[in-house]
């Protein structure tokens, strides 16, 4: 299997197009979005995120928030209780959710050659040559979803500040399926069927540079963090708090 370099976080100052390649979804409620508010300032659209319980979603720490939108509904978050290590936060909401996704907490290695749907919500925009894709007014908080397929496994490591987070991923790569993750899809959902039910596998997270090399398009291939790898640490967390 060819190496994937995959070495760029899906920023959420940066435009793009959500799900390359991806439709519109109906379903998959429990995908929404994060918003970072800052102090005296209009919210903005940072990333996406899964409501995993009744009071609880699940997101990465590279685009986290203060208020999520789950289903056309805004949510306070409590508290961001970010992982000491990896780029994976849970973010514990002031109201009870409608939707929520169950989680498979499936080893990577009997991951390798799963189909998986990509739902993840984020700004849509048109391809304009030399440009990269510039954001299409109105189109913040449209879920979309798409197929692939797991390709492997391993770690990413993101620079934040004066810290580094190493994470356990998952793997795709964009030539093999039909949609690939894109800026702004950051915390959006892995689904795989498993039980007869589509369950959460891992977290939208990193991509690697687009053919062209432009930072401003999507990756050729992707990562997001696996769920599995932090089973332990996502149920006493939620039990904790």
């Amino acid at each position: 299997m060819k190496a994937l370099a995959l070495i760029a976080a899906l920023a959420l100052t940066v435009p793009g197009l959500p799900l390359v390649g991806a439709k519109d979804e109906p379903m998959f409620q429990a995908v929404g979005n994060t918003f970072y508010a800052p102090p005296g300032g209009d919210s903005m659209l940072a990333g996406s995120c899964v409501a995993i319980g009744k009071y609880w979603a699940i997101g990465v720490t590279h685009a986290g928030g203060q208020k999520l939108q789950l289903d056309g509904k805004f949510y306070n978050v409590v508290k961001q209780l970010r992982h000491p290590t990896a780029d994976l936060s849970l973010f514990k909401l002031d109201q009870p959710v409608k939707y929520a996704a169950p989680i498979y907490y499936a080893p990577a290695e009997q991951l390798v050659g799963k189909g998986i749907k990509l739902v993840s919500c984020g700004v849509g925009g048109i391809e304009m040559k030399g440009q990269g894709h510039v954001i299409t007014a109105g189109s913040e908080g449209t879920r979309r979803s798409g197929f692939n397929t797991v390709s492997g496994f391993g770690e990413r490591s993101l620079n934040r500040g004066s810290q580094v987070l190493t994470s356990k991923v998952l793997l795709y790569d964009l030539g093999k399926g039909e949609a690939g993750m894109a800026p702004r899809d950051s915390g959006g959902g892995w689904f795989m069927v498993a039980g007869g039910n589509y369950r959460l596998i891992a977290l939208c997270a990193y991509i690697s540079r687009a053919p062209n090399g432009s930072q401003f398009d999507y990756g050729a291939g992707g990562a997001g963090i696996h769920l599995g790898a932090y089973k332990d640490w996502i149920e006493s967390t939620v039990a904790r708090n």
